[in-house]
């Protein structure tokens, strides 16, 4: 037999449960509109591991997994469907002392954007966070969270 406190729990989990599902919206409709098949014809083009599209939905920062960072927009026709990809080119990403990264350093995985327009990217391999501002110039140093230690 459940005891009143065991009641009282059961109780306040339910109110809380409640609460929540009252508090949250449903997950907004999404809608394929099309696809697009975005090539270049320039070496180290591929292997893409990191993708930011910027408010407004046309800018966007794209990341490989073999150290190479582009900025560009996307070409929208009447539709809102791409049409082409504009880009600056694929760059190296640069190590904080300035030379391309090589080797087991380059594979850039993860990519946000802040407001400002900094690039932060995250790496496998060597695991580190770096700071790019603008995207062409040498990384800065981001100092790990005391938390990864024990991960």
């Amino acid at each position: 037999r459940p005891s009143d406190s065991d009641t009282e729990r059961v109780e306040l989990a339910v109110s809380f449960a409640a609460q929540v599902n009252a508090q949250t919206s449903p997950p907004p409709v999404v809608e394929f509109v099309g696809a697009y098949r975005w090539t270049m014809p320039v070496e180290n083009f591929g292997g893409f591991s990191g993708l930011e599209v910027l408010a407004g939905g046309n800018d966007f920062v794209v990341i490989s997994d073999a150290g190479f960072i582009t900025t560009g927009t996307f070409v929208r026709g009447d539709t809102d469907k791409i049409e082409s990809v504009g880009t600056t080119g694929l760059l190296p990403l640069r190590a904080i002392r300035g030379g391309n990264i090589t080797g087991v350093n380059d594979d850039a995985e993860g990519l946000a954007v802040d407001d400002d327009g900094a690039i932060y990217i995250s790496f496998e391999g060597f695991h580190r966070v770096r700071k790019y501002a603008p995207p062409d110039v040498k990384a800065e140093f981001i100092r790990p969270h005391p938390d990864f230690q024990n991960m």
